[in-house]
């Protein structure tokens, strides 16, 4: 019978772990770090990021489609040239997160971050377009995004999306809601200027 627990307990946890993934802004120097976010992990076609394979790195670029003012990606995107090969930026608002997402895959980006307009970011519904979409798709938020602008509009914003340069195989976790890291606990320690980026306050 205890034999029989343990194998159902420990198949509970591994069909719930996960392994450590980051959105991460590689350059420039003065915003290089881990950001929050979350993903479309069930979309369908959305690549799974906790395989190291399916990391992606790449510049950033701000999506178009022809609008006025910060473009929510809600139409055919009218700069394509800009955005093949890139990592697509977008806001949130007016239409649903996977129309925006399969719209910048149609334009050539490699994955997507969506801004949210809202706050801190939320989990993203599929909606109607979203299992179309095969490329990978993060939310971050409003601050996130404030920050990154200015620098993103100079083409400086480089991006690494998915499992954390595959230094941490084998680093899992039952619930991912409820494991408490370090702010910086998405750069590996081989990777970090000294101990203090993995400072955690408790309370």
């Amino acid at each position: 019978m205890t034999k029989n627990l343990l194998a159902i307990g420990l198949l509970l946890a591994a069909g719930t772990a996960s392994a450590q993934i980051t959105t991460y802004v590689l350059q420039p120097a003065s915003l290089e770090g881990a950001l929050e976010f979350t993903w479309a992990e069930d979309w369908g076609l959305t690549p799974d990021l906790n395989d190291p394979a399916n990391i992606i790195q790449g510049f950033t670029e701000i999506v178009s489609d022809g609008t006025a003012a910060d473009s929510l990606g809600c139409e055919a995107l009218t700069n394509g040239a800009d955005l093949a090969g890139k990592i697509a930026l977008v806001y949130r608002g007016t239409c649903e997160f996977g129309l925006k997402s399969l719209n910048a895959q149609n334009a050539g980006a490699i994955g997507v971050v969506i801004i949210n307009n809202q706050g801190a970011p939320v989990g993203m519904a599929a909606g109607t377009s979203g299992p179309e979409v095969n490329i990978p798709v993060v939310m971050i938020s409003t601050d996130a995004g404030a920050n990154l602008r200015a620098e993103v509009d100079a083409g400086n914003v480089e991006m690494l999306i998915g499992s954390v340069l595959n230094l941490f195989p084998y680093n899992l976790a039952v619930n991912k809601q409820t494991v408490l890291i370090p702010q910086f606990g998405a750069l590996p320690s081989l990777l970090a200027q000294d101990a203090t980026e993995f400072n955690v306050t408790l309370g």
